[in-house]
């Protein structure tokens, strides 16, 4: 990832998180209620999602990421899409609209009425306005579509859970249309009941609120608990601590 799409990226989600982007650092709590905490990105434990091409019926496994921006209370969720990479950045009105939606196409699942009658059936669930990247090798394009929440019965004869936009013209990163711009890809990424649950528990607002709740905490530690010193090493002296994985 180089220096300017990086700086894209910053710019992209401080935006679309209703920000006033001036410089690294960001607004107080009291002034800005999307800002969670000043920490930098998390990525969640990447999850099994699947792709399906327009038309078709057959699914094409994908790898999901999930990354969450506490300065901006926004989740990027990331995968490939045909010859695409795509960035879908989920506020938290977006993250609340799928979220509804997994929870209706779950308990519409499990009470047997996901059938061929609505099958398809465009924004069965309801739908989001979210902003979407997409790009050959990495995400630099923009476009501000209808995520459209609906179920697909698919080779497999099993309803699943779709994520679906119609192409949509070519935008700056700030939601302008973009004079002589393209157009955005038309996506179709799908999830099954379980990986849906999955989904509502990574990303419900309780659970990211979790997340900087635990970062403030260990932010704040201090004292050395007497009950957890080091244990010397063969030398006699204190081994370092694991360290932590940082994104």
């Amino acid at each position: 990832m180089n220096q300017r799409f990086f700086s894209s990226v910053c710019l992209f989600c401080i935006i679309a998180a209703g920000s006033l982007f001036v410089s690294c650092k960001s607004a107080p709590k009291a002034a800005d209620p999307d800002f969670l905490g000043n920490y930098p990105p998390r990525q969640f434990e990447p999850l099994m999602g699947n792709t399906i091409d327009q038309g078709k019926n057959d699914l094409t496994p994908r790898e999901v990421k999930f990354v969450f921006y506490p300065m901006g209370n926004a989740v990027q969720m990331k995968f490939r899409y045909s010859i695409s990479n795509i960035n879908i950045t989920l506020l938290q009105k977006d993250r609340e609209a799928m979220i509804t939606a997994m929870k209706k196409y779950i308990d519409e699942y499990q009470n047997g009425k996901l059938t061929d009658a609505n099958n398809k059936k465009k924004a069965y669930f309801g739908k989001t306005q979210a902003f979407l990247m997409w790009g050959l090798l990495a995400p630099t394009n923009y476009a501000k579509p209808d995520f459209r929440f609906e179920y697909q019965i698919v080779s497999t004869k099993k309803p699943y859970f779709v994520i679906g936009n119609a192409s949509s013209s070519e935008t700056d990163v700030e939601g302008y249309l973009l004079p002589g711009g393209g157009n955005s890809p038309a996506i179709r990424v799908a999830f099954s009941p379980i990986q849906c649950q999955n989904i509502i528990e990574m990303l419900n607002q309780e659970a990211l609120l979790k997340v900087i709740k635990d970062l403030d905490a260990e932010a704040a530690l201090f004292d050395i608990p007497a009950d957890a010193a080091a244990a010397p090493a063969a030398d006699g002296t204190a081994l370092p601590a694991e360290p932590k994985e940082l994104f």
